[in-house]
């Protein structure tokens, strides 16, 4: 019996350090990570390019007049983060940040290399814009390669419309602009390496022609054909291909004819000629 409680002890024992293993390795996993997506169809594949935002940390935006600072942070890295976009005015130092865009309902569209996402429900405007909520604008723009980017602020629009006016809509938005990988639809082109060789050829070719005319010309002294680098092998070169032709592919030997021709005759004769005594 004392041998079965100290067996059941262990197990009880394991099954806890057990328990508090999976639920330590619970509590230190990344929280989920939430990015703004395009609603119904998405032929620009827009979400998926979205999603190559998601572990970038928060940008910080300064204006051009260095009064207020910006944080954003394009998708939601913690539950309990509501707002994308905040401002703080340098000048009080006491205040607390502002909400310019919330995650909440927050909409992205693009086309092809641009990207563009809107936060709404911002902090109402206390004294302009009809005490409209704020709107903040990221515009993500197409740079092959940068897996980080630069934001900036581009700027702080409102309008003087009226409230009710259909023709004038009244607006009053934050545009901020991203260059990014992200928002790349088509993958750079590289050279391959027979149009590489071609366009060195190319150049080779030009180069070789332009010195070789320029010497033939005033330091030779040529004109007319002959100021062509190297004329007589140029002008040769088809016969000594022909030639070339010739002897790889017709390697059958000539048969020998019955009669000889009126040359090899001559020839003999002049031999027979020499061979007779004064």
């Amino acid at each position: 019996m004392e041998t079965f409680s100290l067996v059941m002890k262990a197990v009880l024992l394991w099954l806890g350090l057990c328990n508090c293993f999976v639920s330590v390795r619970t509590s230190t996993q990344a929280p989920p990570q939430f990015c703004p997506h395009h609603q119904g169809n998405d032929p620009n594949d827009v979400n998926a390019r979205i999603k190559k935002l998601k572990d970038q940390a928060t940008y910080f935006v300064e204006d051009g007049d260095e009064e207020y600072t910006y944080k954003v942070t394009i998708c939601q890295q913690n539950l309990k983060d509501t707002t994308a976009i905040l401002q703080h005015g340098k000048k009080w130092e006491d205040s607390d940040w502002k909400g310019i865009g919330t995650y909440e309902k927050a909409h992205v569209t693009g086309g092809t290399d641009w990207l563009m996402i809107k936060y709404f429900h911002g902090a109402k405007y206390t004294s302009h814009c009809n005490k409209l909520e704020r709107i903040g604008i990221v515009v993500i723009t197409c740079d092959p390669g940068v897996e980080r980017g630069t934001m900036r602020i581009i700027e702080e629009y409102r309008n003087n419309s009226k409230p009710n006016d259909p023709a004038n809509p009244l607006e009053c938005y934050y545009l901020f602009e991203l260059n990014n990988d992200a928002a790349c639809t088509v993958k750079p082109k590289h050279l391959s390496p027979g149009s590489i060789m071609l366009i060195i050829l190319i150049v080779v070719g030009s180069i070789y022609i332009t010195l070789g005319f320029l010497y033939q010309r005033f330091m030779v002294g040529a004109k007319g054909m002959e100021q062509i680098p190297h004329y007589n092998f140029w002008r040769d070169c088809g016969s000594l291909q022909a030639d070339g032709c010739n002897y790889m592919c017709r390697c059958s030997e000539s048969r020998p004819t019955r009669y000889k021709a009126m040359d090899d005759a001559l020839a003999d004769d002049d031999r027979d000629d020499t061979m007779l005594p004064m």
